[in-house]
């Protein structure tokens, strides 16, 4: 699947793309050492709306273990952003094992990094959050990937894995950015949503 979304992506940003992720395999096969990483993973908040059983936010002794309440900082954020700039960083992801939705400046953030040059952006979602405006927003901000967890192809099993989620919610929230991010980016920038079950 990740091969399939490369070559779309290469097809629609270019060469620089396809020079990236040619650097990125070669650096995960020992192959090429770069001066900067690649790709930034970026956790601005440890903070989740669900409890799912594969992920620490539903075993306390673990929670307790990695906590903290702070939110990264405009200016600490500011900072990463311009030093992955200056070296040409080309790829960064806006969480780690939190719902990065969950963090207010988020799409603002996204935005700053598109901006700056950072041409391939991507965030994993649990999708509850995904409203109406915040999937406008989304689109717009320059996010290249957009990975949505499922886990389950009925209710039934999601009710099992996504703990804390509505599968019906999420199926409508999932259909509406795909009906907005289709209307905006008909004539506009490039997009990919992928959805992984």
């Amino acid at each position: 699947m990740q091969a399939g979304i490369n070559q779309y992506l290469s097809d629609i940003i270019g060469s620089k793309f396809s020079t990236y992720r040619n650097e990125y395999n070669r650096a995960q096969a020992f192959e090429l050492e770069t001066e900067f990483p690649l790709y930034l993973s970026l956790e601005t908040q440890l903070k989740c709306n669900f409890k799912c059983g594969m992920c620490a936010y539903s075993i306390p002794e673990e929670m307790e273990r990695m906590q903290y309440s702070e939110t990264m900082t405009d200016e600490m954020f500011r900072r990463i952003v311009s030093e992955a700039s200056e070296y040409n960083c080309p790829s960064m992801g806006f969480n780690t094992i939190n719902e990065p939705l969950m963090d207010a400046k988020i799409i603002d953030r996204i935005l700053m990094a598109d901006q700056q040059g950072i041409f391939d952006t991507r965030m994993n979602s649990n999708g509850s959050l995904l409203t109406e405006s915040r999937s406008k927003k989304i689109v717009d901000s320059g996010l290249t990937r957009l990975m949505i967890g499922i886990d389950a192809a009925t209710e039934a099993t999601y009710r099992q894995v996504r703990v804390g989620g509505n599968f019906i919610k999420l199926m409508r929230n999932i259909e509406r950015f795909l009906n907005i991010r289709e209307k905006i980016t008909r004539n506009c920038r490039s997009f990919v949503c992928h959805l992984p079950i």
